[in-house]
Formats: structure tokens, C-alpha cells, sequence
């Protein structure tokens, strides 16, 4: 097959609808799953006190519950600025699960809506995550260490970082349309665009060549729950 044949075919593999809002679903989906589940496999032998008390076949499993899980998680992420979007009579008119992760595009321009309505719905999805993530924790908490315990625990941890990223001030991230939200507070849509623009392109020089290197300390304050 041609591949540019092959991407298109892909791209979109099937639509179906949901609450009346048409739902694009991506064979590149699929491609995620595959690439979270290596993650939490890892993730999960990693946490076992006895990494070779299960076979490899096992933490796979475990790995695909979990990355089942996640990708649950990343639709109620979408469905939470969907919500707070309806609340504010902004109904959702497409949605989609690709194999960068999910959206939802309102019917009217974000950018543009009232800018504490925008901040809202931005927050809302992050907010999503950071739920999943407590009730995650709470589990974690009060399960002895096992596979399932740390399966679930993937979960708490990769709910909080979804959350995190989103909040990041960069103009596609939620984060982004935050920090555009507040400062269309005090200046035009314009101007706020600008600013916005120019403090992602700071955010991401900062990361990818400012910012030092720090030691994974989540997983280990998960592991003490």
C-alpha cells in the first residue's frame, strides 16, 4: 500500500457518536496503547519489591490494564473541558481519540469566549486528571504492595503527570490557554495572543536546554503511599 495511502487510511478509522457529538477514533490509537503499555510494564516491575516474582507475560497484562486505564483517563480529561464548555452553553461539535492523545473542539473559538470561561474549561481537564489521580492514591494507600496495587499506582502517576503537562504554559496545553485567558484579563486578544506565543517559545527553550536535570522523586513518594 502507498504510504501516504496508509496514513490517510489511519488517520481516521472510524466515527460513531456520543451525547449526539460525532466521535473520530484513529488507528493510531493503537500505536499509543502499545507505547503506554511498555511504559507501565516497566513502571510496575519496577515498583515490585521482587521484580522476578512475576513472569513477563504478567506484567504485560498488568501493563495493558493500565494503559486501558490511562487512555480512560485521557477521554475523561476531554470530557471535563467538554462539561464546564456545555455548562457555559458552548456545545461540543467534534471529538476525537488520536495517537497523540484525545480533544474536543467547542462550537465557538476559545481563544476568543469570555476569558474567565476559557481559563475554566482549560482548568477543567487537568482538574480530571488530578481527581484520578486522589482516588488512585487513595486505593494505593490502603492496598499492600501487589501487582494490582502497583498498577493502580501507575495510574496515579500517570495522571498527575498528564495534569502537569497540560498545565504547562505552552499555547497547544491547556496551560497555554490559561495563561492567554488571564492576560486577555488586561490586554486584547491581540496582544494576549503575542504574549502567549512568546512565553511558550521561553517555556520550551527552558526545557529543552535551561532547565536541569532532576532525579524521578514521584514514583518514590507513590511507592511510600
Amino acid at each position: 500500500m502507498n504510504p501516504v495511502h496508509f496514513a490517510n487510511a489511519v488517520q481516521t478509522s472510524f466515527v460513531f457518536r456520543f451525547l449526539g457529538v460525532p466521535v473520530a477514533v484513529s488507528l493510531w490509537l493503537i500505536l499509543l496503547g502499545v507505547i503506554i503499555t511498555l511504559d507501565a510494564s516497566i513502571y510496575i516491575k519496577k515498583m515490585m519489591p521482587n521484580p522476578y516474582s512475576c513472569g513477563r507475560f504478567t506484567y504485560f497484562c498488568a501493563g495493558v490494564i493500565a494503559a486501558i486505564g490511562t487512555i480512560i483517563s485521557i477521554v475523561f480529561h476531554e470530557l471535563g473541558h467538554g462539561v464546564v464548555s456545555g455548562w457555559f452553553g458552548i456545545p461540543i461539535v467534534k471529538a476525537g481519540l488520536t495517537g497523540w492523545g484525545a480533544y474536543v473542539q467547542p462550537a465557538a473559538n476559545i481563544l476568543e469566549i469570555n476569558p474567565w470561561k476559557e481559563i475554566a474549561i482549560a482548568v477543567a481537564g487537568p482538574l480530571a486528571n488530578f481527581l484520578i489521580a486522589g482516588i488512585a492514591a487513595i486505593y494505593v494507600a490502603i492496598r499492600d504492595e501487589s501487582l494490582s496495587e502497583n498498577t493502580v499506582q501507575y495510574l496515579a502517576y500517570i495522571n498527575i503527570r498528564l495534569a502537569r503537562l497540560n498545565l504547562l504554559p505552552i499555547l497547544v496545553l491547556d496551560g497555554g490557554r490559561v495563561t492567554n485567558g488571564f492576560l486577555r484579563l488586561v490586554f486584547s486578544n491581540n496582544t494576549s495572543f503575542r504574549l502567549t506565543l512568546a512565553i511558550t517559545f521561553a517555556t520550551i527553550i527552558y526545557y529543552l536546554f535551561l532547565r536541569k536535570s532532576r532525579k524521578p522523586v514521584l514514583e518514590d513518594k507513590l511507592a511510600t503511599l
